[in-house]
Order: structure tokens, then sequence, then C-alpha cells
């Protein structure tokens, strides 16, 4: 995992179960770090980010079993690890049940969160995939691809995935509100990178997919997000570019 590609990976059922409980300490350990380690006002520190990329190991472990079987359901799922985070770590807090309580709560809240945004993720892809369905003006089909395959580095900077629309390839952060999205734009570079699925969680219930006719109805609202993103990345390219010193 530490050296993870997602090619190289065993892709049986039973891996990604595996990578997954096997993931989870290092998820744990991450979360306690970057609690442990965050500061209120940016830069954050090397020990934060370290953390952060044992949390992000256990999210590659996650997203690889979600996009592998259309029958899981969120809330099961984050019940399951829920049980299994206090299978491995209750007996850490001895006679203390307040403060053991306390503190799967705490870890509840993240792994909802953290599935949550995962099921936003799984069906920003099937959205993508549906705009290839789609025709331009002059009845030629769009030119689109979508990659999941992202890096651990990628993920630290923000990638969830990119996309390739009419030749140029660009990363994308998907959240799963509009106002998670305008939240982080404020931060951000290239804002139009990140999207909102346009989708409420409610509306999905637990499922991490939606149906074709629903996935169909979304495209031409995230195609036009994705219009813009592409524009974004160009324009900060030849940004990048003109601020490159002038070989003499």
């Amino acid at each position: 995992e530490r050296r993870y590609d997602a090619k190289k990976l065993a892709t049986t059922p039973e891996a990604r179960v595996d990578r997954m409980i096997g993931t989870l300490p290092q998820f744990v350990e991450g979360l306690e770090g970057m609690r442990q380690h965050f500061r209120d006002t940016p830069p954050q520190s090397d020990d934060f980010r370290a953390a952060k990329h044992h949390v992000i190991r256990f999210n590659h472990s996650l997203k690889a079993l979600l996009e592998a079987d259309e029958n899981l359901d969120a809330e099961n799922l984050v019940m399951v690890i829920t049980d299994m985070y206090g299978v491995m770590n209750s007996d850490r807090w001895g006679d203390d049940k307040d403060g053991w309580h306390s503190e799967q709560a705490w870890f509840k809240q993240h792994i909802d969160q953290c599935v949550r945004g995962m099921q936003h993720e799984v069906i920003a892809s099937q959205i993508i995939t549906a705009i290839g369905e789609l025709t331009d003006e002059d009845g030629n089909p769009i030119d689109i691809s979508v990659d999941t395959n992202v890096t651990i580095q990628d993920e630290v900077r923000g990638v969830d995935m990119f996309v390739t629309l009419d030749g140029v390839t660009f990363p994308i952060d998907i959240k799963a509100s509009e106002r998670t999205a305008q939240h982080a734009r404020k931060k951000s570079r290239k804002p139009n990178s990140i999207i909102a699925t346009g989708i409420h969680t409610r509306e999905l219930g637990g499922a991490f997919r939606v149906s074709p006719d629903k996935a169909r109805t979304l495209a031409p609202s995230l195609l036009e997000k994705l219009r813009t993103a592409r524009n974004e990345h160009l324009a900060y390219l030849e940004e990048q570019q003109a601020a490159m010193p002038v070989a003499a």
C-alpha cells in the first residue's frame, strides 16, 4: 500500500475487502495525527501532511471497493467500518467508557463524511460516462473520458479524478454538496475545478449509483461545469508558461 499503484494490486473481491481492513489501522493513526497537528491557519505542518498520507491510503482501498460493487449501501458500510474500528481500538481506553464512546462518535463522524464524499465521487464518474452518450450541436459524440486512478500525491493536492474533455486532461475535486464546494473554492487557485454533482445526498439514500436515466439528466449540467473547469485549467497553464524565465 505504501507503493500504491491501482493497476498492480490484486482486484478480486476478497483482496479489496482485505485491503480496506488492512489499511484501517493506518486510517485511524492518520486521523488522530491530523487532529493532533492541525493548525487553524495554513500552511499545515509536515507532521500533518504525513498523517494525511495514512488517511489517503485507506481512502484508496475504500474507493476501489465502492467502484467494484454496485450493491453496497453507505449506511451499512459506515456501520461495519465503525464496528471494525471498535474491535481494533476499544481496549485502548480501558475502563474509561465515556472517553471511548466520545472517541467512537468522533470516528464515526469522520468515516461517515469519508463514505459520503466517495459516494459522490463514484456517482460523478458515472455521470461523466453518461456525458459520453451526449452529442454536440453538430451531432458529434462528446469527446470525454474519466480516470479515477489518482496517486496519493494527487489526492494530497485535492485531486479526485482526471477528466479528458476535447483532448485536454485536467484534475477535478468532487464535493458532496454545493455548500462544501463553495467553501473549498475560497482557498483554491482553480476554484472551477471544485465541483458538486448536483444531486443531494438524501436523494441517494445509501446508494453509490444513480439510475441511468438520472445520470443522463444530470449530464448536461455537469458537462457545463467541466467545460468551465477545462477553460480555467488552460488559462492556468498559459499563466504558468508566461511566468517561466525565458532562456538566454
